[in-house]
């Protein structure tokens, strides 16, 4: 069991995470997210993810307890670029340990050029200035939003002209690759899925209809929603409209069908997260009555 009692003399000792770690690492994870804690097995995969990818895999001790972790995993789709995921139990931060941690995987990831990020929740201000301190700088700010009925959506069905095509798990993966590199290629922070990260999203609960590929009746790519089912609520992540088909409600119409297959499997509600400088896409949201609850914040440091 965690605990959060320190001993006087102790030392800190940074090593390579081993599976070993993994249990702990997840009591760690509960201790500081709560619920959205993951089990073991998971942070096991993810930390040999990164550790077999060219990112970092390490582990902190204080005396003889593991006290706090910290994994750099490539970003898909991102040449040369790695996110940060970690965490320190609360009874040993302000000691200098995630100081440490931070500069030992920066240190360990120096060498090429590289960019690492780091995600924070906006409204921790310690954090972030704990980031500004070691040389983060921010990218970018991600909102979340809500929209806390389905009850009164409005009646859309596909257009004359148009049809949906019929996605099937395991066979459509690259043509959904395909439709997203079309919706979000020219934006700048864009982010190319490949296969094991389509497959990665996939839970038990997936249905081929979750991800609806809407196309004219010649074949063209119009746009997409994928309609992710998490408990009582639809999470529509990601959205997109290919460049011919902008300015012409599509955007509208793949939202209210995303919504509406949610309900029909359950939801009461929805989120969805989008950038904060994506006037187009708030102003759509905003407009179906979601509502700002949150986000969070990208900082990034390049790497010699």
């Amino acid at each position: 069991m965690v605990t959060g009692t320190h001993e006087p003399g102790s030392e800190a000792k940074i090593r390579p995470f081993t599976p070993a770690d993994a249990a702990t690492i997840a009591e760690i994870d509960g201790a500081t997210r709560g619920k959205e804690a993951r089990p073991a097995e998971v942070w096991h995969a993810y930390f040999q993810h990164s550790a077999n990818n060219g990112g970092v895999a390490l582990v902190l001790e204080f005396g003889d307890k593991l006290v706090g972790y910290l994994a750099s995993p490539p970003v898909p789709g991102i040449p040369n670029c790695h996110i940060l995921v970690g965490s320190m139990l609360p009874a040993y931060r302000g000691q200098g340990l995630s100081t440490m941690l931070l500069k030992e995987t920066l240190q360990r990831l120096s060498g090429e050029k590289r960019r690492v990020l780091v995600r924070s929740e906006l409204d921790e201000p310690d954090f972030i200035s704990f980031l500004e301190k070691n040389g983060f700088q921010i990218q970018h700010r991600d909102l979340h939003l809500q929209l806390d009925s389905l009850e009164n959506l409005p009646d859309v069905k596909i257009p004359p002209g148009m049809l949906r095509f019929p996605y099937q798990q395991d066979r459509d993966e690259a043509e959904f690759i395909r439709y997203h590199t079309l919706a979000f290629e020219q934006q700048p922070r864009f982010q190319q899925y490949t296969l094991a990260d389509v497959k990665a999203e996939v839970d038990e609960n997936f249905l081929d209809t979750d991800i609806l590929l809407l196309q004219t009746e010649a074949g063209e790519p119009v746009g997409f929603v994928w309609s992710i089912l998490r408990g009582e609520t639809v999470q529509i992540e990601p959205l997109g409209v290919s460049p011919n088909w902008r300015g012409k409600g599509m955007g509208e119409l793949l939202l209210y069908l995303g919504l509406e297959y949610g309900r029909k499997r359950g939801a009461t509600q929805a989120e969805l997260w989008t950038s904060e400088d994506n006037i187009v896409s708030l102003k759509l949201y905003r407009k179906a009555g979601f509502r700002v609850v949150g986000g969070f914040a990208i900082y990034y440091i390049d790497l010699k």
